[in-house]
């Protein structure tokens, strides 16, 4: 048995008040009389007297004082649990950084405090919970009377960058089916206005005013990094926002950059750091939401792709000397080289894991002029627009998957081998062409160095958004790694083609190992949406009650305590009768 209203046990006070109206009517009082001559027997009085002695209280006391129990109990909404077993209970909770909004007095607070008072009031039940993230995750469950709900909603922090309540929604029914009933508890009102049965719709969050920071990178440069920070005024009026750059373990003064935003705008702003800075810190000053008013962006490591030039036409490799030095991100040198640019195919291909690009000058060669067809999900092609552009090749086929073609023949392809290495060929006859002079050439040359310096053991960089997939390359004989992540458990990932990517959702700093190398990434909470909490809302919304489904789990036992009353009050008013009489 569960009552539904306890707090109308405050109605027990009445039997304090009974038994101070039963000691005042026992009272005995003095009264005068001119003689005992009348009474047969004297006896002393148990009723009276100046010691301290219990009041004898009738049999009418007792009833009227269970009467009353019976009445605040049949008030309390006594249900009892029929049979049939209660189903579990479903929670959805949304792990969103937006619930952290407004402490002391955060959403997730008030939540978990609704959360445990309904399971104390209620039957005992089995109850699951579902961590609403970007992509759902289930915790164990627990009996609803056991201490075991406040140990698993510790795991409920609150640090994602978004929250997916329709995704969580569709796992609890995939997982539990229709069987169980479901609790969601968020900060956002729903989109819709009824819900389906046995589920309810609880948000604790209010309209508030914020300033975030939503975007943060940074670049290597020699002469200092560059780095760019995005910031949003959601508030009713114009701001004047100080941007504080602390440099942590150095002595180095913080930097306070004034920014301009207009109300519901955003302002960007790039600034360049000193040659060699570390890790550094950008704050906000505090307000509502604490969670999205610093990052901390770490020092990207400059990597550089070893060239090697062998075997060119001397008009192409001129043009290619010139083209790989204006990216930045090369050097020369024959040693090891991560790719080797080559006028003819390799006769033995070299150990290592050395790329080919092979540029076949064809004897005879006509001008094409289009129509093109771009591969655009290939890397080698993002921004090529190659139409107009008059391209010298021959008609012959080419190895590989065809990247660029013109008509139906294969100007540009790609041919894999050895599982994780690439051989790029290119037809081209620079005399009957215009490639080089526009700016697709240089921009094919950028794309295949990107590519390949992002295929170098390692990461490809050192900051990351909440919710955006690390790639990571292992270097070769690795086949598994570990990654610790903000939350202190290591994860021990396999490799597929000496790669692993990871979903990184969590803010914070982690730690990948392969073998004996290490590499150190952040990830930063960084998201317009959920900084936006002007539009939260409380709402506690309840889908219609299955009467059928109802009445067989629980029944309403008031009947009973009232029927109890009603056999007591006749029998307290046949007692009070046959005194009278």
């Amino acid at each position: 048995m569960f009552f539904v209203d306890k707090i109308l046990f405050a109605a027990f006070a009445a039997l304090p008040i009974l038994i101070l109206i039963y000691f005042l009517h026992r009272k005995v009082e003095r009264v005068e009389i001119s003689s005992l001559i009348f009474w047969e027997n004297q006896l002393k009085s148990v009723k009276s007297g100046t010691g301290i002695k219990a009041i004898p209280l009738p049999l009418r006391f007792f009833l009227e004082a269970l009467m009353i129990i019976l009445l605040v109990l049949a008030a309390a909404g006594p249900f009892l649990v029929t049979s049939e077993k209660v189903p579990a209970l479903t929670v959805i909770l949304d792990d969103s950084f937006s619930m952290r909004s407004g402490q002391p007095d955060a959403p997730r607070k008030q939540a978990e405090k609704k959360l445990l008072d309904m399971l104390s009031s209620g039957p005992t039940r089995k109850v699951q919970f579902i961590i609403a993230g970007p992509t759902p995750r289930l915790l164990d469950e627990a009996d609803s009377n056991s201490g075991k709900v406040k140990h698993l909603l510790e795991k409920w922090q609150c640090r994602q960058a978004s929250s997916d309540i329709d995704a969580a929604l569709l796992f609890a029914r995939r997982t539990f089916g229709n069987k169980n009933d479901i609790l969601i508890l968020t900060d956002r009102k729903p989109d819709f206005k009824e819900l389906p049965p046995g589920m309810n719709w609880f948000s604790f969050g209010r309209p508030r005013q914020n300033i975030a920071l939503i975007n943060a990178s940074r670049s290597f440069f020699p002469q200092g990094d560059k780095c760019l920070i995005e910031v949003v005024n959601y508030s009713v009026k114009n701001e004047s926002i100080p941007v504080r750059i602390e440099f942590p373990g150095t002595e180095e003064k913080p930097v306070i950059y004034m920014l301009e935003a207009a109300s519901g705008g955003k302002v960007k702003h790039i600034f360049r750091l000193p040659a060699g800075a570390g890790a550094i810190k950008v704050s906000l000053p505090e307000d509502q939401l604490k969670y999205d008013n610093s990052v901390t962006l770490l020092p990207e490591k400059r990597k550089l792709l070893r060239i090697e030039l062998s075997s060119l036409n001397p008009e192409v490799k001129k043009l290619l000397d010139k083209t790989l030095k204006l990216t930045g991100m090369v050097r020369f040198s024959k040693v090891d080289p991560h790719l080797i640019f080559s006028g003819v195919e390799p006769k033995e291909i070299q150990n290592g894991d050395a790329w080919y690009a092979i540029f076949l000058i064809p004897a005879k060669s006509q001008a094409y002029i289009g129509p093109y067809t771009v591969d655009r999900q290939h890397p080698l092609c993002y921004g090529l627009h190659p139409d107009g552009v008059i391209w010298g090749a021959d008609a012959g086929p080419l190895p590989g998957k065809a990247l660029i073609l013109a008509g139906n023949t294969p100007l540009v392809s790609d041919y894999l081998f050895r599982s994780d290495r690439h051989m790029v060929f290119f037809k081209f006859a620079p005399k009957n062409s215009s490639l080089q002079e526009s700016p697709n050439f240089p921009a094919m040359i950028f794309n295949l160095v990107d590519w390949r310096l992002k295929a170098l053991p390692g990461l490809a960089k050192s900051n990351y958004r909440a919710g955006e997939k690390v790639i990571f390359n292992a270097p070769p004989g690795i086949s598994r790694v570990t990654v610790n992540g903000p939350d202190n458990k290591n994860y021990s990932l396999g490799l597929a083609d000496r790669t692993c990517t990871l979903d990184v959702f969590l803010p914070g700093d982690y730690l990948l190992e392969a073998g004996k190398n290490k590499y150190e990434f952040r990830v930063n909470p960084l998201s317009a949406d959920e900084s936006d909490i002007r539009n939260c809302g409380s709402v506690m919304l309840e889908g219609e009650k299955n009467e059928n489904i109802y009445r067989k789990r629980f029944m309403n036992a008031g009947w009973i305590f009232l029927l109890a009353t009603l056999a007591i009050s006749a029998l307290h008013l046949y007692l009070t009768r046959r005194r009278s009489a």
